[in-house]
């Protein structure tokens, strides 16, 4: 696979230039985790050193107001309950039915499959191509 067409990179030439540029991201999502987790912990440890002073908020030259803000991460424990509690307290509009996207995109996969015809008016599906490598 070494025959250029029109005058650019062969196959093998490209094959070789998205490999190396995948394995660049690895490295940089990698490299990401790890910032990810310092900034974690300096958050901690700023929250905490924040709360031991008695501070909520402080300048630093060059940096600008440093202070704390509380912000929720709910899990729900019973979906039908917390529904018909938003419904019953005016917040019914918050429910929505749904898919999760890799459910419906694992789901779309084994229909294609199997050659089932997808309703075309309720969902569509772009395909996208993918140069794939295995480790040999």
């Amino acid at each position: 696979m070494n025959q250029k067409m029109n005058g650019a990179s062969t196959p093998a030439d490209l094959a070789r230039e998205l490999a190396g540029l995948r394995a660049q991201k690895a490295l940089r999502e990698e490299q990401l985790k790890t910032i990810n987790g310092e900034l974690a912990a300096v958050n901690t440890k700023l929250v905490d050193a924040m709360q031991v002073l008695g501070l909520q908020k402080f300048s630093v030259d060059g940096v600008g107001m440093v202070y704390l803000q509380d912000r929720p991460h709910p899990t729900v424990l019973d979906a039908d309950k917390l529904h018909a509690w938003l419904r019953a307290h005016g917040h019914g509009g918050m429910v929505k039915e749904g898919v999760h996207p890799m459910t419906l995109q694992a789901w779309v996969k084994e229909q294609m499959s199997n050659m089932v015809a997808l309703p075309e008016d309720a969902i569509k599906v772009f395909i996208e191509t993918r140069v794939m490598f295995r480790k040999e």
